[in-house]
């Protein structure tokens, strides 16, 4: 924890523009500190900050008195909450906190329970229904930890392929939408490899002594086989809910960076067919009326050129005396 001293200091080396070798590494009570004790040194008028916020570390500049970057770290995430007292700030980045893994967790139950609910029982009776052996069971294992390891595989290669594209897009960086999908991927990686652990953890258990024993027992009702479908049960619906994750997420992200380009392209041809409406009117009103039946080409914007343009052309044909043909 800094004293008071050294926040003073950083403070008048920040004012007199003094750059550090090292950026200034800073918590956010610091922060908070030294951001106070800018105002006071510096008449009472409040300095403009830009931040960008990259969820664990937060790097800001005051840009009207030095290039010197500070770098504010937490051990959570950082929102825009975390930085209230700001008054005048720049705020680049994401906005809001990713949830963490657990709370990840929680909403995919809570926002997908009918569904999983139904996967869960659909799996579970047909398990039951089928009266698992060790063999089937086996089966069973062989071919989640097959479908988990290839498709995790799959889904890597996906993600090292996208992640090029993304990076490169600054808008999707300054709005806090390329962290958001970077949390995203965090959270369902690590589904899925939970998920192949979940599968393993099944298939050892199926083979140990006592619920081994069990599963050999002829009787439908063995408590062996109950745990066995309950156990394999809950392995399936997570391999199935990753497929579904995957397909939620990232359709949803592939049609939403469709038409974001859609809709700035859009926006863009609107302001080009304005603004060259525009231009003619002012190219019109300085040519004589004979000249004003030709053809004029699209512009997407309104420059002082044009006007000098046309009354250049206006003078040279009254001196002449002349009109085009």
């Amino acid at each position: 924890m800094k004293t008071e001293a050294e926040l003073t200091e950083i403070c008048d080396q920040l004012r007199h523009g003094v750059l550090a070798e090292d950026p200034i590494i800073l918590s956010i009570e610091e922060f908070s500190r030294l951001y106070e004790i800018s105002i006071i040194r510096n008449d009472r008028q409040i300095p403009s900050i830009v931040l960008v916020n990259l969820g664990d570390q937060a790097h800001l500049l005051f840009p009207e008195w030095s290039r010197q970057e500070i770098i504010v770290e937490s051990r959570t995430q950082i929102g825009r909450e975390d930085f209230a007292f700001l008054s005048v700030v720049d705020w680049r980045g994401s906005d809001t906190r990713a949830p963490n893994f657990a709370e990840f967790l929680v909403q995919e139950i809570w926002h997908n329970k009918l569904r999983t609910g139904i996967l869960y029982f659909t799996a579970f009776s047909t398990l039951l229904a089928i009266g698992p052996s060790l063999d089937t069971l086996d089966l069973v294992n062989t071919l989640l930890i097959q479908a988990s390891t290839v498709f995790l595989s799959i889904y890597l290669i996906f993600i090292v392929s996208q992640s090029g594209r993304l990076s490169s897009d600054k808008k999707l960086f300054d709005s806090g939408i390329l962290h958001k999908y970077y949390s995203d991927d965090r959270n369902v990686t690590r589904f899925a490899i939970l998920t192949i652990a979940v599968v393993f953890g099944n298939t050892v258990l199926v083979h140990a002594p006592i619920l081994g024993r069990t599963l050999q027992n002829p009787l439908a009702d063995a408590p062996g086989r109950w745990v066995a479908a309950f156990s394999t049960a809950i392995a399936m619906t997570m391999l199935f809910h990753t497929f579904f994750i995957v397909a939620d997420y990232y359709l949803g992200r592939t049609r939403d960076l469709a038409e974001r380009e859609h809709v700035g392209h859009t926006f863009h041809e609107e302001y080009c067919l304005s603004a060259s409406n525009r231009t003619r009117v002012v190219w019109e009103s300085c040519l004589p009326t004979e000249v004003r039946c030709i053809e004029h080409r699209q512009v997407c914007s309104i420059s002082a050129e044009t006007v000098v343009v046309g009354e250049a052309i206006k003078a040279a044909l009254s001196t002449k005396g002349s009109t085009p043909s």
